[in-house]
């Protein structure tokens, strides 16, 4: 038998339920789960290529500079960091 729908019965029927309780010390957020990352493989796969790609032409353009010296006659590196990330102006 069904009972009679009353306000208070409604009040209970319309609350979501509590959120339960994660026993695990260490939150990993919703963007790192597995779940997450399988449903955007594509979009993962796609940023780790231009991330290697923009390592791979930094380090490729810092070792052109690597021979830059500095007044002391030492390699440079501010200048050969500045010269890898493609910035082409003179520091000195």
């Amino acid at each position: 038998m069904q009972q009679p729908l009353s306000i208070s019965s409604l009040d209970k029927w319309l609350v979501p339920p509590l959120p339960r309780k994660s026993s695990s010390l260490l939150k990993v957020p919703e963007a790192l789960t597995c779940q997450h990352l399988a449903n955007n493989l594509q979009d993962v796969f796609f940023t780790l290529f231009i991330l290697v790609t923009i390592a791979v032409l930094f380090v490729i353009r810092a070792l052109q500079h690597k021979d830059l010296l500095g007044a002391d006659g030492k390699p440079c590196w501010p200048i050969i960091v500045a010269k890898g990330s493609g910035n082409h102006s003179r520091a000195i």
